[in-house]
């Protein structure tokens, strides 16, 4: 993350997230979603505005991570913008412990609310 960023949010710390306005689809290729877009449809449906320029999508890259919950975003100066993701993988296990059995129950238990498995295809 960049020193600026880093900056800022020691600065102001509780700038409220912000969701919606960016997307990245399956071609890895960065969307911009203003109100408008937004309202005409779902991403990736409507997509909106393809981001070109060189120095924005370098500061998005340097400045995108996920949070605890796995969940992407790019922190811009003290707000944190969470990305709508076209394509992610699917990670079944990540351990170096043995297996457990599978439990497709469990599974949909831990899947967030507001999403389910078959959306995310």
């Amino acid at each position: 993350m960049d020193d600026i960023v880093k900056a800022a949010l020691r600065k102001w710390p509780n700038v409220p997230h912000c969701y919606g306005w960016l997307a990245l689809d399956a071609r890895g290729d960065w969307y911009m979603r203003d109100e408008r877009i937004q309202a005409a449809g779902p991403f990736p449906r409507v997509k909106g505005s393809r981001i070109a320029h060189e120095k924005l999508l370098e500061f998005i890259h340097r400045n995108y991570t996920h949070d605890d919950a796995g969940a992407w975003f790019f922190q811009n100066g003290p707000q944190r913008v969470y990305v709508e993701l076209e394509a992610a993988p699917w990670i079944w296990r990540s351990t170096t412990r043995p297996a457990a059995p599978f439990s497709w129950a469990a599974a949909q238990k831990a899947w967030p609310s507001n999403r389910s498995p078959e959306r995310a295809k």
